[in-house]
């Protein structure tokens, strides 16, 4: 541990906060109405995914899909930064006190998580996280500036939790890591770090 940078890892949904941000978002972005609509017509996609036919990336792109193809991607980030008030109120207290005391104790903290750093990033930014250091699941955005629906990369879930992160630190060697997760989703983060610790 001596002489190595100390940095925290920290999961975001159901572990910075109580829910699921990627449902909490489309509700604030398209509203009650489109976001059943697109519920209802992924359907087949997310039951193959409950049904163990097919990752649950594939269903989540889907879903991301019907709810966002065609939106301006200034847009989709100006209704990102705007959804930074409305995750306070579903923070979870314990947790987030220890991703401020990593702060506090000027150490890099980072969040990793399947959501998208575009509605992340606001919240994380008012509790001084770099922006840089928020990783997760980005969108493909065409050559008009519109989102396409599909994924710019793989969905950050499992083992690409991983391989975000070191791609994103470089040499795993320099680093003494503290990480923090909620679920399956985080076993290989929680086991890549120093210290995992299951919240």
């Amino acid at each position: 541990m001596e002489g190595k940078r100390k940095i925290a890892v920290f999961d975001f949904d159901g572990t910075l906060v109580s829910r699921d941000t990627f449902i909490e978002f489309a509700l604030f972005a398209v509203g009650r109405k489109r976001f059943a609509t697109a519920f209802l017509r992924s359907a087949f996609s997310i039951a193959g995914w409950k049904l163990g036919l097919w990752p649950g990336g594939r269903a989540k792109e889907a879903l991301f899909r019907r709810l966002y193809a065609g939106m301006a991607y200034s847009e989709f980030v100006r209704r990102g930064v705007n959804f930074a008030d409305r995750i306070k109120a579903f923070e979870r207290g314990d947790v987030v006190a220890i991703l401020d005391e990593h702060v506090a104790n000027c150490r890099e903290v980072f969040i990793v998580s399947a959501s998208m750093p575009e509605w992340i990033a606001g919240w994380a930014a008012a509790r001084g996280i770099d922006s840089r250091h928020v990783v997760g699941t980005a969108p493909e955005i065409g050559p008009d500036g519109l989102l396409t629906g599909r994924f710019a990369t793989p969905n950050c879930h499992g083992p690409e939790k991983v391989s975000r992160l070191s791609a994103l630190i470089g040499d795993r060697t320099e680093f003494f890591i503290h990480a923090y997760g909620d679920s399956d989703g985080d076993r290989e983060l929680l086991s890549y770090a120093d210290v995992g610790r299951k919240v």
